[in-house]
């Protein structure tokens, strides 16, 4: 099969755009965001986060290594 260039690029989005929609329509029973709630230390001198639930909200603090850096 020789296809164009844009037609090779307009048959990759379609492709792209409906896997997309069918990963977005499986349901997922579980709320896996529970699992990312802690003290996350990183590693390389990047800044430590902190995830938490307050509520129904999830909450991220960035730490920077000499304190507190912003509140997000």
């Amino acid at each position: 099969m020789n296809l164009p260039k844009v037609k090779m690029l307009q048959v990759s989005k379609c492709l792209i755009g409906l896997a997309v929609m069918m990963l977005q329509s499986c349901d997922v029973a579980d709320n896996l965001r529970d699992m990312l709630c802690g003290n996350w230390e990183s590693v390389e001198g990047k800044p430590d986060v902190l995830i938490y639930k307050e509520g129904e909200a999830y909450k991220v603090t960035v730490f920077r290594r000499s304190g507190l850096r912003r509140k997000l």
